[in-house]
């Protein structure tokens, strides 16, 4: 009990030199915050002499001193009335602004859903024109062999026609008719292969140049008995071919 009794006063002696210092160092703050007061009073009573004294010059000033003053009241006024003004502006504003926003994140969020679905859109019409780009090119082939099958079946009828033609007797108004080639394109990859009528191989020949053209290698102007004729071996020849191609195509359809 007495070491109990002990320990208790020497916590109450410990607590009461905490309150000692505490109250100490509220004094001495208490002290400063004083001499401050103090201070800014002496501070504050200069001021306001040096203020009387300064309207005391002012009211014994000049009459444009009165109206200084009267000018820049009204400025005062009109700059506080544009404060409210402008603190009303951005009050407005604000409260503006915080409506507005949730609908600015809806707009944004619908933007991002229609980027999205243009990317998504942009990516399918690429991947079509890619197909349709493969489709163009295996046509293009395609068309190409039909070509060649057309030239070669055009070349074999017009040197069958020469052989047959040279058979014929030579008619009195001589008549030529030759197979001849067009690019008809910059590239120069695609040709038309075009028959020319004359009445003698130099006529053929000058129509040709004329037409910037060059006859069919390896064959050379027939000579016919009549227009009629040259018409008719001229569709045999196109006949001939058509039927050749439709029945390639019919073979091995595209």
């Amino acid at each position: 009990m007495e070491v109990e009794h002990r320990e208790e006063q020497r916590n109450s002696s410990l607590e009461e030199k905490d309150q000692v210092s505490m109250l100490t160092q509220q004094l001495v703050e208490a002290n400063t915050t004083i001499a401050v007061l103090t201070q800014q009073l002496k501070t504050g009573e200069l001021t306001q002499e040096k203020l009387e004294k300064e309207l005391n010059e002012a009211r014994a000033s000049s009459l444009q001193l009165k109206m200084d003053l009267t000018v820049a009241q009204e400025r005062l006024k009109a700059a506080d009335e544009s404060k409210k003004r402008l603190e009303k502006q951005l009050t407005d504003a604000q409260t503006r602004v915080t409506k507005e926003i949730p609908q600015l994140e809806t707009e944004l969020a619908v933007a991002k859903e229609q980027l999205k679905a243009f990317g998504d859109k942009f990516m399918a019409t690429k991947q079509n024109h890619s197909l349709q780009l493969e489709n163009i090119e295996l046509q293009l082939q395609s068309m190409e062999e039909k070509f060649e099958v057309q030239f070669q079946t055009a070349e074999d009828l017009l040197a069958k026609a020469n052989r047959e033609a040279a058979d014929l007797p030579v008619p009195v108004e001589e008549l030529y008719l030759a197979s001849m080639m067009l690019t008809t394109d910059v590239s120069q990859e695609l040709i038309c292969v075009m028959f020319v009528t004359g009445s003698s191989r130099e006529d053929i020949d000058e129509k040709v140049q004329r037409l910037r053209g060059q006859l069919v290698p390896d064959t050379r102007p027939i000579l016919v008995e009549s227009k009629e004729e040259a018409d008719r071996i001229k569709q045999l020849i196109v006949d001939r071919g058509t039927e050749l191609v439709q029945r390639r195509s019919r073979a091995n359809p595209v």
